[in-house]
């Protein structure tokens, strides 16, 4: 595997329609905050003096954002370095969208600091809305385009946001803006799957080609070792007086040495010499599969690294998910009124804990 994916920007065209009216993207996002709200099974009081501690919002957010990672250290990789082709089709990809997926959560980070220094620097609602809809601007030819939506859309957005006369009114108007971003890193998640597996496959075919000669020699040596076994097998039902051993012996694959078995009954001597003959076989397969032995080990243990990895991503992943949908979530809290800032990000801490224990 590559010794460490850095993870930086880069936007791709999604879809198409406008942020504000798009039927996926409200449906879709909207749908998932009511069901984790109704979830939450908390109760918010909504009230015209409600002032939102912006500074906790942002500070819980480092705080579950910091659990996504896409990053894999050298000392991770044993076996597959070998065989992670960075010039390959299938990295290069995994590399682009894992550098999207990292871009945004930075951006989702950016975004809460910015209502910080907004909320902190202005003292009046009207400044704060005003600095507000600025911050949100410097954003929308990025946000456009990997929404695929018309710069015209998202100003029309901005619009609403000044028009507003409380700050938290103002951050409600924009929730759109963030149900979008996190439609997106939906459908970003969603392609580093499909990465992620490609990338495994191709490293399982390098693999396997490396180690094709270890393969067929372990192939041949297993198939040789249950057919003497069986041939041992019939050897012993035989002494026991089983008449049916005899043609099991006569067809046998594992008895190679000419004149061992005679034409008519087997008998007792021709056994003893029969079963010297097996277990003669038998040991020098096993002196063959000794020199082999290593060899297969590593065969193996790459295998066993390259699922670790492949699973180890798939779980970054699943958490992302969960990650963004908790932090759009808390957006709405937060800018539909509710009081106690603890609760927005109640499901954050519920799922923190599930990522810990890995539930």
């Amino acid at each position: 595997m590559q010794a460490k994916i850095t993870l930086q920007g880069g936007f791709r065209k999604i879809g198409s329609g406008s942020i504000a009216h798009c039927p996926m993207i409200m449906l879709g996002i909207l749908t998932v905050i009511m069901v984790i709200a109704g979830c939450a099974s908390v109760e918010g009081k909504f009230t015209p003096s409600t002032k939102p501690d912006i500074g906790f919002f942002a500070n819980e957010t480092i705080a579950i954002m910091s659990q996504a990672d896409y990053t894999f250290e050298r000392d991770e990789t044993i076996y597959t370095r070998e065989f992670y082709d960075y010039d390959s089709t299938e990295v290069k990809r995994l590399v682009e969208v894992t550098d999207e997926i990292q871009d945004l959560f930075q951006g989702i980070i950016d975004y809460s600091l910015d209502i910080v220094v907004v909320y902190e620097t202005y003292n009046t609602d009207a400044e704060r809305i005003a600095a507000y809809a600025d911050s949100l601007m410097k954003y929308n030819s990025q946000f456009a385009k990997q929404l695929n939506v018309s710069i015209e859309s998202y100003e029309a957005i901005i619009a609403e946001v000044r028009m507003q006369k409380k700050f938290i009114d103002a951050m409600k108007a924009a929730q759109s803006i963030l149900n979008g971003a996190g439609w997106y890193m939906n459908q970003l998640l969603n392609e580093a799957v499909d990465a992620t597996n490609n990338v495994s496959d191709k490293m399982e075919q390098l693999i396997d080609a490396e180690f094709a000669k270890i393969i067929h020699y372990q192939e041949i040596l297993e198939e040789e070792k249950y057919n003497i076994l069986d041939a041992l097998g019939h050897v012993y039902s035989a002494y026991a007086g089983d008449e049916a051993a005899h043609g099991g012996l006569h067809t046998s694959r594992a008895i190679r040495k000419q004149g061992l078995l005679p034409k008519g009954k087997i008998s007792d001597d021709d056994l003893a010499a029969i079963n010297d003959h097996l277990m003669t076989r038998l040991d020098a397969l096993h002196k063959i599969s000794q020199e082999i032995e290593p060899d297969w080990i590593i065969y193996r243990a790459t295998h066993s690294e390259l699922d670790r990895l492949h699973d180890l991503m798939m779980n970054n992943i699943k958490s992302s998910r969960l990650l963004i949908i908790v932090w759009v979530h808390a957006h709405y809290q937060m800018a539909s009124g509710k009081e106690d800032p603890a609760e927005w990000f109640d499901i954050g801490r519920t799922a923190g804990y599930v990522l810990r224990k890995g539930i």
